[in-house]
């Protein structure tokens, strides 16, 4: 449970002490690095911050603001260079005229 300030209260849902040795995993009990430095966490990273760039890139084409659009498919092909959605969307772009496609 919290307490002011973001800190353990010390003080377990049910009211009684924490023991510190609750805290902490059970000895030799094998535990997990920091899984956002594996490969995978980058990799989904890119791929979520893509996906959604090209998403926002589509709602902006259909509100008319074409040019932000351009923006945003370039940038998810920045962070996804083979993105088939943001190759679409840039090409349909440029088809319609839009300056500045890459």
């Amino acid at each position: 449970m919290k307490g002011s300030g973001g800190r353990e209260s010390g003080i377990s849902a049910a009211g009684g002490p924490i023991a510190s040795k609750n805290l902490r995993p059970p000895k030799g009990a094998k535990t997990k690095g920091d899984s956002r430095s594996s490969p995978d966490y980058a990799d989904t990273t890119k791929n979520f911050a893509s996906t959604e760039s090209c998403r926002l890139a589509a709602l902006l084409v259909r509100q008319g603001k074409r040019e932000e659009a351009r923006l945003h498919f370039a940038e998810a092909l920045r962070l996804q260079p083979d993105s088939k959605e943001a190759q679409q969307g840039l090409r349909s772009l440029q088809d319609a005229g839009i300056d500045g496609v890459e």
